[in-house]
């Protein structure tokens, strides 16, 4: 299953692109689509974005995605590896793995980029 911008669940990557054009799911805010980068058969779409966005500014980021049932993120270290999705159930699970990943430095709103929507 692939999720669109909206998080909404699609069986393959055609269904979920098709729901992006059709203009239902802009992301809010206009922040529009994250840059595509070259990645793997079934990786997730936010680790591409992830990947784009160490090569440009180095450094730790994060996507957070909420949901229905919680909270998922993805996140890239000083190292360049990519680690996700993260399932967090409630916002203090999410406010744990945020601080616990990104540290001191990121912990807060200072170095934390806009969540993305897929």
């Amino acid at each position: 299953m692939v999720k669109d911008r909206t998080g909404k669940m699609h069986p393959n990557v055609q269904k979920a692109m098709g729901a992006d054009k059709m203009g239902a799911t802009k992301p809010p805010g206009g922040m529009g689509k994250p840059p595509m980068a070259e990645h793997g058969e079934g990786e997730p779409p936010e680790h591409a974005f992830l990947k784009s966005q160490h090569e440009q500014k180095g450094g730790k980021h994060m996507t957070i995605h909420s949901h229905e049932a919680g909270h998922t993120t993805h996140h890239i270290g000083h190292d360049g590896m990519v680690e996700g999705p993260h399932e967090h159930p409630d916002m203090e699970s999410l406010k744990q793995h945020v601080e616990g990943t990104m540290g001191e430095e990121g912990g807060g709103q200072e170095g934390m980029e806009a969540p993305q929507s897929w």
